[in-house]
Formats: C-alpha cells, sequence, structure tokens
C-alpha cells in the first residue's frame, strides 16, 4: 500500500510541477505586457536614451556653450568711454546752462568740455586671450566627450549586472516555485505517514535560503536600475529592464595590445584634459607675459571757453610707467603652474598606459575562462534538470540525492551568469581603458 502511494506521489509531483511550468510559460509574458510602467531596452537604446536624455551631459553641453562665448568675449574691444562737464551758472551773466556760439563773443557762454578715452591694448594682450579661451574650449569638449565615455562605461557595466541579476532571480523563482510544490505534496504526505517530517524540514530549509538568495539579488537589483533611471533620465516609478543580447559575447577581441596603447595615447578624453591643461598653462604664460606691457588711453577731448581759444581740441595718450608692477609674481606662478600640468599631463600618460595594459591582461583571463567554459555541458545540466523529478518518481536517487543535484544547478548556472558579466565588463574595461570601442559589434 506504501508502494502504491508513493508511486502516486511522484506521480502528482511530476504533473504538478510540469502544469505549473505550463502555465507560467504562457502567462509570464502576458505579466509583463501588462506592466504599463515596465521600460525595456537593449543596450544600444539605451546608450542612445542616454546621450539625449542625460542632465549630466546637458551640464557639460552647456558648459562647452559657455567656453566659446568666452572666446566671443575676449575678441571684444573695450567701449570708449565719453566725458563731459559744465557750469550751471555764469557768473558774468546770471544765466543758467546759457550755450552761445563762439562767434557772439568769448565770454558770454558758459563752458563745456568734453571727452572720449578708448583704451588700447597692446603687445598682443587680446590675441593671446583668444588663444587662451579657446584652449578653453578644447578642454569643455573633452571634459564632455570624457563624461561620456564615463557614462557609457558605468551604463554598459549596469546592464551587464541587470541581465546577470534578473536572470538569476529568474532562475531562483523558477526553483522556488518547484520547491513550494514539493513541500506542499510532502506535507500533505506527511500527515499520512509516507514521509518523515526531517524530508519536509529539509525541503522548507532549502525554500528559505532560494528566498534569501533572491532578497539579495533583488536588492542589487533595484540599486543598479535606480542608477540606470538615472543615467536614461526616466522617472522614479518606472521598471527598468534589461534585454539580454547575446551577441555582446561574440564580439571579436583583439589579439595584441601594441596598437591599444597608441589608440588609447590618441583618443583618452582624460588625456586629451590634461594635454590642453599644460597648452592653458603655456598660453596662460604668454598672457601673463603681454600684461607686463602697458596698455595705452587715447583721449580725444574738446573744450569751449575753457582754454586758451574759445574752441580747443586736444589730443591726448596716457599709460602707466612699468617701474615697480611689471607683473612679476604672476609670470612666476604661471611659470610653475607649466611644471605642475606637464608634471600631471606625464603622470597621465602613464596611468593611461598602465590601464590599458592592466585591462587587456584582464581580458584575456576572462576570454580564456569563457571560452573554456563548456557551454554544452550546462545545456546538459538544464535537461539532466528537467529529468531529476522523472528519477524521482522512479526511486532512481532519493531526497538527500535530489537536493544535492539541486543545488549543484543552482550554484553552477549563478556561476555561469557570473563568467558571462565578468566576460563582458572585461570587454568593456578596455574599451574604456582605450577611450574608444575597440570591441564592438
Amino acid at each position: 500500500m506504501f508502494k502504491v502511494n508513493v508511486t502516486r506521489f511522484y506521480a502528482v509531483v511530476v504533473l504538478t510541477l510540469w502544469l505549473n511550468t505550463l502555465v507560467r510559460a504562457q502567462q509570464s509574458p502576458i505579466a509583463e505586457a501588462r506592466r504599463s510602467d515596465t521600460l525595456q531596452i537593449d543596450l544600444a537604446g539605451a546608450e542612445m536614451a542616454m546621450v539625449k536624455n542625460n542632465l549630466q551631459l546637458l551640464a557639460r553641453r552647456y558648459d562647452i556653450e559657455t567656453a566659446r562665448a568666452q572666446i566671443l568675449q575676449a575678441k571684444l574691444w573695450d567701449n570708449p568711454s565719453f566725458y563731459v562737464e559744465t557750469n550751471p551758472r555764469n557768473n558774468a551773466t546770471g544765466k543758467y546752462f546759457y550755450y552761445v556760439p563762439a562767434k557772439d563773443g568769448p565770454t558770454n557762454g558758459n563752458e563745456v568740455i568734453s571727452s572720449v578715452d578708448q583704451l588700447i591694448k597692446t603687445a598682443g594682450k587680446r590675441s593671446n586671450l583668444v588663444k587662451l579661451n579657446r584652449i578653453g574650449a578644447d578642454i569643455a569638449e573633452s571634459v564632455f566627450a570624457d563624461a561620456v565615455r564615463s557614462l557609457k562605461y558605468t551604463l554598459r557595466y549596469d546592464y551587464s549586472l541587470m541581465v546577470q541579476f534578473q536572470k538569476s532571480i529568474d532562475l531562483l523563482d523558477d526553483e522556488s516555485r518547484s520547491i513550494k510544490v514539493l513541500v506542499d505534496i510532502i506535507r500533505d504526505q506527511l500527515q499520512k505517514g509516507n514521509f518523515a517530517e526531517k524530508d519536509l524540514l529539509r525541503l522548507q530549509a532549502l525554500a528559505f535560503d532560494l528566498q534569501m538568495q533572491r532578497k539579495d539579488f533583488a536588492n542589487q537589483l533595484a540599486t543598479v536600475q535606480a542608477e540606470v533611471r538615472t543615467l536614461l533620465g526616466v522617472r522614479s516609478g518606472v521598471f527598468v529592464r534589461a534585454v539580454e543580447d547575446s551577441t555582446l559575447l561574440r564580439r571579436r577581441v583583439p589579439d595584441s595590445i601594441d596598437s591599444l596603447v597608441s589608440l588609447a595615447l590618441e583618443y583618452r578624453p582624460d588625456l586629451k584634459v590634461a594635454e590642453s591643461q599644460y597648452r592653458f598653462s603655456a598660453q596662460n604664460l604668454r598672457l601673463q607675459r603681454s600684461m607686463a606691457y602697458p596698455d595705452l588711453d587715447v583721449t580725444v577731448n574738446y573744450t569751449r571757453y575753457s582754454n586758451y581759444v574759445t574752441d580747443y581740441y586736444g589730443l591726448g595718450l596716457r599709460f602707466p610707467l612699468p617701474l615697480l608692477n611689471r607683473n612679476q609674481g604672476n609670470i612666476k606662478g604661471a611659470k610653475s603652474d607649466i611644471k605642475s600640468s606637464q608634471s600631471d599631463f606625464e603622470n597621465q600618460q602613464v596611468a593611461t598606459m598602465n590601464d590599458v595594459t592592466a585591462a587587456y591582461l584582464q581580458l584575456q583571463v576572462n576570454k580564456d575562462a569563457f571560452e573554456k567554459f563548456d557551454k554544452p555541458f550546462v545545456g546538459r545540466f538544464d535537461q539532466y534538470f528537467q529529468k531529476l523529478i522523472l528519477n524521482f518518481r522512479r526511486r532512481v536517487i532519493g531526497l538527500i540525492e535530489f537536493i544535492d543535484f539541486f543545488e549543484t544547478y543552482r550554484d553552477t548556472k549563478l556561476a555561469s551568469f557570473n563568467l558571462e558579466q565578468d566576460f563582458f565588463q572585461a570587454q568593456e574595461q578596455l574599451n574604456f581603458s582605450v577611450g574608444k570601442d575597440v570591441i564592438k559589434n
């Protein structure tokens, strides 16, 4: 009698699990479709949305416009100044604001003094300032390019994490459903005396462990999704789901590091920023040296009834004598700034070469592990897992062996997800280090 009940029990387990899988396969896409607040996006679409909507990139674009506006401002001449003076009351005539032509007499009208001043910058100050601001605009553009590079890397990194976490959660959900079916049936069979209580407790402990693992993955996924929403400029209520692209793991990987360092030295935006900072310091020294030369203040003035002739026209020239202040401090500071920026530039060059080397070596390690990984083995593992219930029904394996294989299957699948994610991240780390997508579809 007991053997008949056990046989029926295994038949019920197999049938229940099969129906549960069938219903889940039919309902899951519908449930996703009904989630109106879900944004499903692939990596290419995510990058396009980020470049268009990311607020940090928008701010950097405004920085470029600001820097270009400084070039325009530096080209402008200083405005001329106009001065006028008069005596409101004429003491000779007792009249106020009484102006008459000079032919009516030299003492009849009120006195008028006026002048126009124009500052003329010398020694190439204006052109040096224009060149300095052009370099500043180059820096702003390189900073924008570096922001795009950094945010793309962050987005790609987060995308791979989302794919890994989503697949891990789906796996754990599938296993949790299977264990829940077993727990419910064994609980029922326990009352009939067909199973020991320790078997039920062992399955319940396994179910609890699955719940805790799922919780950890869900928390990590929520954190990554929040960062992705910020990168894409998406409101907080939207659930972002990454669409997996298997072709990203089949991209061609460079076989040699020789050309990668040269490409990095040419394309890395942060290296361009350091190089532009060095050029900025050198140009600033030229500007400070030109500031040591005095500017000319040209004046054209006119007076009536205020000089030895009735209508007086004069031309004046004013400039400071560079006896005490010849801009020595700023020149000295600019020289020191050149040495500082040169050291920063050279350090950035060394760091860039080391980054590329490290990224390439890490990629080779992950590539080797990924290529040696037996992918058909995982496929066979999936197929065997489906046969596991049948073997359980036939009493080929016991509960302990079933649980042991169950845990091995879960750990192997999670490890394969992590291996794929590590390989993809290693590729993107090399792209980031070079400053150019040397690995792409």
